[in-house]
């Protein structure tokens, strides 16, 4: 881990914490900083290498709080990655459909053609009635038998 006595961008980072905590002087009270700022230091600190206790020495704040926030900006962090990986979802998803939709456009017209010749073209060589067929089929899963055709109305 590196220390407090690190490079030239660490110093920076160190003077603006300490401009941010000093005293104003019109009000002779302390800034506080905000929930954000206090969050975004603690967050670049510690991305820096700052260890916890050097953190809470220099922003006076609990080693648990510290914790805590790094915590939360984990779960942001997370949940910006699920959504992001939810939006590539749904454009999947939507291309998907598309495609499905096509396939149905290219399939009813062939299926509507089968109807027909089979309908139209079929006669029964024992009674000579056209179009209506039936066919007696058997599932391979499960045995059972069903008729499955066109039917006179």
């Amino acid at each position: 881990m590196k220390t407090m006595k690190s490079n030239e961008n660490n110093k920076y980072l160190y003077e603006n914490i300490r401009k941010l905590m000093k005293s104003n002087k019109k009000t002779n009270k302390k800034k506080r900083l905000t929930r954000k700022e206090r969050e975004e230091l603690v967050k670049r600190l510690y991305e820096q290498g700052y260890t916890y206790r050097e953190i809470a020495k220099e922003l006076r704040i609990s080693v648990r709080d510290i914790s805590r926030i790094l915590r939360e900006v984990e779960r942001k962090d997370e949940i910006d990655e699920i959504k992001e990986k939810l939006s590539g979802l749904e454009e999947e998803i939507k291309e998907i459909k598309e495609n499905i939709y096509d396939i149905y456009d290219t399939i009813d017209p062939i299926i509507e053609g089968i109807n027909s010749a089979v309908t139209k073209h079929w006669k029964c060589p024992d009674c000579g009635e056209r179009g209506y067929v039936g066919i007696y089929v058997k599932c391979g899963a499960c045995g059972s038998k069903h008729w499955i055709g066109w039917w006179k109305k």
